[in-house]
């Protein structure tokens, strides 16, 4: 997962409902340049239309149409935080290693 899809997700978990216009005006951004990325994320079921929401026939995705995180983008979400979490702990462990190492040289060479 990219990180703005990423960033997109977080946005929609943190609220109930955003529509295009509402992200755009909260990335100080343009609603159509966020229509495809949207786009992406209701292809993958990561977003969907609001369901109390009536729906012109042909008509799914605009401007000020309210759009939220199903339950597998939450999961998706979830993991994918985990997963940068998971990634962070071992860089840090490597670093530590590398920095044991590195100082168990110097000592068996200088002394």
């Amino acid at each position: 997962m990219d990180k703005s899809t990423l960033n997109y997700l977080r946005l929609f978990n943190t609220r109930s409902t955003l529509s295009l216009s509402d992200l755009a005006a909260i990335l100080d951004g343009d609603p159509i340049s966020l229509a495809e990325p949207i786009r992406f994320m209701m292809d993958n079921k990561y977003l969907d239309i609001e369901p109390n929401t009536k729906i012109l026939d042909g008509d799914t995705l605009g401007l000020h149409t309210p759009l939220k995180i199903t339950y597998y983008g939450k999961g998706v979400l979830k993991e994918e935080l985990a997963s940068h979490k998971r990634f962070k702990h071992a860089e840090f462990r490597a670093w530590i290693t590398f920095i044991i190492a590195v100082a168990a040289f110097i000592k068996s060479f200088f002394f």
